[in-house]
């Protein structure tokens, strides 16, 4: 692959991300979901937008984000991913593997121990030869039935480098001119007590940037009959077909582009607030710093047996006890919020032109489930007054958290981090019961 130079202009590369957006759909014909899975509307909108489960895994293309696929058997999360790595990557450039728990890391890396413990061919010629190692897309089904050895395969094989026998190697394609490897990765898992699974690795999820819980995405009535009508009058559709072109430069060029687009103040400001989810008032006044939750086996009965007037229901906590039954997302998902967002914006622009071009609160929030979703550290007590459904859970939390700090004051909001004043933080921290704000105190003038 030659050096690739990266879009000179946004219009360059929104046409690149809607051409891409047509050819996805074409592939992906014979899987008929038309259920939103990303809605909202944002200030410069005039209509709204609204991107399916197949455009989602566009958005974790571009940004090389991998993709975790959850719902019960039978929702199409292997097909679907198939069909869209075959039609953007074609035949060849990806490999779908499927995890059992008797599985060996010769089977898992493709590499034949024997010839090298043989002699017949170096350690570095079999990793040479290991197609899921160099390829660009990469399916992996029932990660959570990984045995241990395969589990501290797969951690490496996400981090981009893999360390077999004592030897560093890296993954997926390299890219001349940006020093970075790229490979784009879906994971497919059935969880719930209906399956006999372990509960996934907590690394591995927290790897995995967008997630995709079918479930929340059923096929409507209408979608069901127009995919059984298109394989009547198509039963070839049914089967799959290896495609031949590969539109792997292009995706890199747009991969490239995304950091080229910039963060609103206001976004900036959203994502320092989330970190502040995990701060903890009642701790600070035991003098403990950093005052984090993390520090504690946090459970929301903490919260009640020091009678916390912040886990109070108040106007800017009318759900109960909303600080003590969530933390911060991690450093690595708040990356992740933002580099999906960056993709986001590519996608609203090629809907709605005329909106800014830069990444907005809207798009964060708009992502934020996905991304999110079993990493917001919810409480069992919270999900259990969503009938015990992580999904509901995290939205009626999102919901919340969204509400307080739309309720900060504009200056607060506009004024420069570095020149707000702490005591008025803390005053508003203590009359409106929202102890998060004080991360903005954590900013040094």
């Amino acid at each position: 692959m030659e050096t690739l130079d990266s879009f000179k202009t946004v219009e360059e590369a929104v046409s690149e991300f809607g051409e891409l957006r047509d050819i996805v759909a074409e592939a992906t014909r014979p899987y008929v979901n038309n259920r939103p899975v990303i809605k909202y509307k944002c200030n410069e909108c005039s209509s709204g937008i609204a991107l399916k489960l197949w455009e989602v895994l566009l958005l974790g293309v571009i940004t090389c984000n991998d993709c975790l696929l959850t719902g019960k058997t039978g929702t199409g999360k292997t097909r679907l991913a198939k069909l869209a790595l075959n039609g953007l990557f074609g035949g060849d450039g990806f490999v779908n593997k499927t995890i059992t728990p008797a599985m060996e890391p010769s089977d898992f890396l493709d590499i034949n121990y024997g010839d090298v413990h043989s002699g017949k061919k170096s350690l570095k010629e079999a990793l040479e030869a290991a197609k899921p190692l160099h390829v660009p897309a990469l399916i992996l089904n029932e990660p959570n039935r990984a045995p241990a050895m395969i589990q501290s395969y797969l951690i490496p094989l996400l981090d981009m480098e893999m360390d077999i026998e004592g030897k560093s190697f890296p993954v997926g394609k390299e890219v001349p001119g940006i020093g970075r490897q790229y490979q784009f990765r879906v994971l497919t898992i059935n969880e719930g007590d209906a399956y006999l699974v372990t509960d996934m690795d907590k690394a591995l999820r927290d790897r995995a940037v967008l997630t995709l819980a079918l479930d929340a995405f059923y096929q409507g009535a209408d979608d069901c009959h127009i995919m059984l009508e298109y394989m009547e009058q198509d039963p070839e559709a049914t089967g799959f077909r290896a495609a031949e072109t590969s539109y792997l430069e292009r995706i890199i060029k747009l991969w490239s582009f995304l950091p080229k687009i910039k963060v609103s103040d206001e976004a900036r400001r959203m994502l320092i607030y989330l970190s502040g989810m995990s701060y903890c008032a009642e701790l600070e006044q035991d003098g403990i710093y950093p005052p984090l939750k993390e520090l504690l086996d946090f459970t929301e009965s903490y919260c009640r047996k020091r009678e916390c007037r912040y886990a109070a229901t108040t106007d800017l906590n009318p759900v109960g006890n909303l600080c003590g039954a969530v933390q911060a997302p991690s450093q690595r998902s708040l990356r992740h919020l933002l580099s999906s967002a960056r993709g986001l914006v590519l996608a609203r622009l090629a809907i709605e032109k005329d909106t800014p071009c830069q990444v907005m609160v809207e798009d964060l929030w708009a992502i934020a489930p996905l991304v999110l979703y079993r990493k917001l550290g919810l409480s069992y007590e919270w999900k259990n007054q969503s009938a015990g459904s992580e999904w509901i859970a995290l939205n009626k939390a999102l919901n919340a958290v969204r509400k307080r700090r739309e309720s900060l004051p504009d200056k607060f909001r506009t004024k420069p981090l570095k020149e707000l004043d702490q005591n008025e933080l803390r005053k508003y921290a203590e009359e409106k019961i929202d102890c998060w704000v004080m991360r903005f105190a954590d900013v040094q003038p």
